[in-house]
């Protein structure tokens, strides 16, 4: 993100996706083990293998991938929102894992063991540690579905997700931008903070009285 110059933030949204994986990925082994603890079960009971897949629709071949850790960002749930001199957005996103186990509920059961340590990072720690320079923000925990799926080589699975409203504030600051009608020579340099209007040049009207104006 561009902040500290005359174009101000032009916020690439693709970072919000990779910036909870990484987040995600940070703290899901620490939070699953208390949700471990809480059931009575050594800390890692459950195999923390899984792959993270980033897509913006989840669809049944997506559902394939197990074990599987999805997140999922559908775009804006409303329009743009004016702040201060920028704009934030309040974007759906969604964050499913696909479980299997091997007795009848066991996929169930480690769908909801992810679930709560999920929900647990995200509401806990709602600025995702910072991420993005400090734009993002877990705004509420919208809804929470757990749903079998077709089982695969006498493993049950199943599907746990969660939708959030996570808030990526100073998308694009409109006020921002060169005032001079023209490109700059070389653009791969930064611009640093230019004038954000063009210096005024004014020229004395000679027809003009100039007694008691001073040059």
């Amino acid at each position: 993100m561009s902040r500290n110059n005359i174009f101000g933030p032009l916020t690439n949204l693709q970072g919000v996706p990779r910036s909870i994986r990484d987040f995600h990925a940070k703290w899901f082994d620490t939070y699953l083990c208390d949700v471990e603890r809480e059931a009575g079960y050594d800390p890692r009971y459950y195999s923390r293998e899984s792959n993270y897949v980033l897509v913006n629709l989840l669809t049944g071949r997506v559902a394939d991938v197990s074990p599987a850790i999805i997140i999922v960002t559908r775009g804006a749930n409303r329009a743009p929102e004016k702040s201060g001199r920028s704009y934030d957005l309040a974007l759906d996103v969604g964050i499913a894992h696909i479980t299997s186990g091997y007795e009848g509920d066991g996929a169930r059961e480690v769908a909801g063991a992810f679930a709560a340590a999920t929900a647990g990072m995200l509401l806990q720690r709602r600025t995702l540690d910072g991420a993005m320079d400090g734009a993002l923000l877990v705004a509420s925990w919208d809804d929470v579905r757990l749903d079998d799926l077709p089982a695969e080589e006498q493993m049950s699975r199943a599907i746990v997700r969660l939708e959030f409203t996570i808030f990526a504030k100073d998308i694009i600051d409109p006020s921002g931008g060169p005032a001079v009608p023209i490109p700059p020579p070389d653009p791969t340099l930064d611009p640093g903070n230019w004038p954000t209007v063009a210096d005024p040049q004014v020229s004395p009207d000679p027809r003009l009285p100039t007694e008691g104006v001073k040059q």
